[in-house]
């Protein structure tokens, strides 16, 4: 034991005697992986709870979204599918997905800053397989409280939706996939190998409609927009808006599955509305608030026939065609 011991001690008093060299882990700061260079613009304004802090940005990884559901996309049939939408779908269904909190800087507007990435995306925000995954970041202004330690509000972003131009934060690891559902940029070229800083235009609503009708993914409406950058070579630009509850970015729509009527649920807001594809067939769509999110909406859609995930399938799980609940609403199609 004790010749382990000096071993042990040489070995430690040499590593100690090599200047040069740095133990990954052992450094009094972590070396950071990535610095972003941001500069917020625009007026500060008020915090509707009243946060008397200074504004701050945050770097929040992506969730996987859902696939848009199309009853939220296409054009109300009738004022009770409006009621509906109110209810149920959220202001934009292409919006971004926050997960957790990551590394954030107090930032002064029209003064440049400098965010320091020192972590690495992990689990739910690394979307892929062995082969390759990719993650997303947007850049959240927020505002500190001194009681709460953070205002229940946000200020801009720099990755809202796809809908609108955007500045994400992209982490690469091997291939990529370019029919990715996964904040696609279709148009744009793939994302390099490590840490980038990617820009487009965002796509047009007619596309993401007639993407979700038909399978696809929609492609931006200005493929010259598409910029790749690496982080220490680019600016991320934020402008401040109006203070919006936080809440609305962990808002976003439901993937339209289908289930067949097993309750009324007519007390809460409904509509009868066509399939899209096959207007022949009527569905129930009943809205309803998420008691866990509190200002966000999801949709139930009832068939008397159908499959889960495919509303006009040959095989269906389910037929109450032939005898409908008493209180089903709809018109039976024949």
């Amino acid at each position: 034991m004790a010749a382990l011991t000096r071993w042990l001690a040489a070995i430690i008093a040499a590593i100690g005697a090599m200047g040069c060299v740095d133990l990954p882990g052992l450094e009094a700061e972590p070396t950071p992986l990535a610095r972003l260079n941001i500069l917020v613009l625009g007026d500060e304004v008020a915090s509707p709870d009243g946060a008397d802090g200074s504004l701050f940005v945050m770097l929040r990884w992506g969730q996987e979204p859902r696939a848009p559901d199309p009853f939220c996309l296409l054009p109300a049939e009738s004022a009770a599918a409006a009621a509906v939408i109110a209810v149920g779908c959220p202001d934009d269904s292409l919006g971004f997905v926050p997960g957790g909190p990551g590394e954030r800087v107090d930032v002064t507007p029209g003064v440049a800053t400098t965010l320091e990435v020192t972590s690495l995306p992990r689990g739910g925000d690394l979307v892929g397989d062995s082969h390759g995954r990719v993650a997303y970041g947007s850049l959240v202004v927020g505002k500190a409280d001194s009681k709460a330690g953070a205002s229940a509000y946000y200020y801009g972003a720099s990755f809202f939706s796809m809908a609108r131009p955007d500045q994400r934060l992209a982490y690469r690891e091997g291939a990529f996939d370019g029919q990715s559902t996964f904040y696609p940029r279709i148009g744009c070229p793939p994302p390099p190998e490590g840490f980038s800083v990617l820009s487009a235009g965002g796509v047009s609503h007619d596309a993401a409609v007639a993407a979700a009708l038909a399978g696809t993914l929609p492609a931006q409406r200005d493929p010259s927009s598409c910029r790749q950058e690496s982080p220490d070579q680019s600016v991320i630009t934020i402008r401040l808006q109006p203070a919006r509850p936080f809440v609305e970015f962990l808002c976003h729509s439901s993937e339209a599955i289908y289930q067949p009527p097993s309750a009324n649920l007519l007390s809460l807001p409904w509509a009868c509305v066509s399939l899209p594809g096959n207007r022949a067939v009527n569905q129930l769509v009943v809205g309803f608030d998420d008691p866990g999110l509190a200002g966000c909406g999801f949709l139930h859609h009832y068939l008397l026939r159908g499959c889960h995930e495919d509303p006009t399938c040959a095989i269906p799980q389910w037929d109450q065609t032939a005898s409908p609940p008493a209180w089903w609403p709809c018109p039976v199609a024949p």
